[in-house]
């Protein structure tokens, strides 16, 4: 195939695949074509307060992270979250418990390799 039909050809598939509605199938292609695609939005800075905004990605990430995952503090936990903590932290203690043998551990690690 020649560089033409090769053109045409990426073109249909293009047009083909960039309907949005079946009843407009030209919009996609349409506004490409014409350069009113519409750009999508990147967050570039946060407004921080007091007229001020970040001014790298590096700080806007940053300020997000505070926002949306703020850092753990153990007094602001409250009576039911230590009890979770602890008892996660607290070993084990099961009386029944037996240690895996050397052909548990052979068949184990032999069915799971491909």
């Amino acid at each position: 195939m020649g560089l033409r039909e090769e053109r045409l050809h990426s073109w249909k598939d293009f047009c083909s695949n960039t309907k949005s509605d079946s009843s407009k199938p030209w919009n996609g292609s349409y506004r490409y074509a014409a350069g009113r695609q519409r750009n999508k939005l990147i967050l570039t800075t946060l407004h921080t307060g007091n007229n001020n905004y970040t001014t790298d990605m590096e700080t806007t990430i940053n300020q997000m992270m505070e926002h949306f995952v703020p850092k753990y503090r153990e007094d602001r936990e409250l009576a039911h979250h230590k009890q979770f903590r602890l008892q996660a932290s607290a070993p084990l203690q099961t009386t029944n418990d037996v240690e895996f043998t050397r052909h548990e551990v052979h068949v184990i690690l032999e069915s799971s390799t491909p």
